[in-house]
C-alpha cells in the first residue's frame, strides 16, 4: 500500500526512490560512470498497469483478499473447536 501512495503522489518515498545526488564538478565522463554505476528508476512513475492498476496496486488488492481470506479461515477453525 505504501508503493501505491507513492505512485499515486499521496505521499513521499523512500530516499532510495530518488536521484542520487552527484558532485557538480565532475567531468562529463565521471558523472557518466557514476550514472552507470548506480542506475536509477523513479518510485514514483508506475512502469506498468492494467485497467489503470499499477503492480502494487494489485499486489495491495491481493494481499488484502489473501489477508482477509486468512481471518476467516481461523474464525472457522476457531468456532469449529468450540463445538
Amino acid at each position: 500500500m505504501f508503493h501505491v501512495g507513492v505512485e499515486q503522489h499521496w505521499w513521499r518515498g523512500t530516499a532510495e526512490c530518488h536521484a542520487p545526488v552527484f558532485d557538480p564538478t565532475a567531468s562529463t565522463a565521471q558523472l557518466r560512470e557514476q550514472l552507470l554505476a548506480r542506475p536509477f528508476a523513479p518510485c514514483d512513475r508506475v512502469p506498468w498497469s492494467l485497467f489503470g492498476i499499477s503492480m502494487a496496486g494489485y499486489n495491495a488488492i491481493v494481499s488484502l483478499g489473501l489477508g482477509l481470506a486468512s481471518l476467516w479461515a481461523a474464525w472457522a477453525m476457531a468456532k469449529r473447536r468450540a463445538r
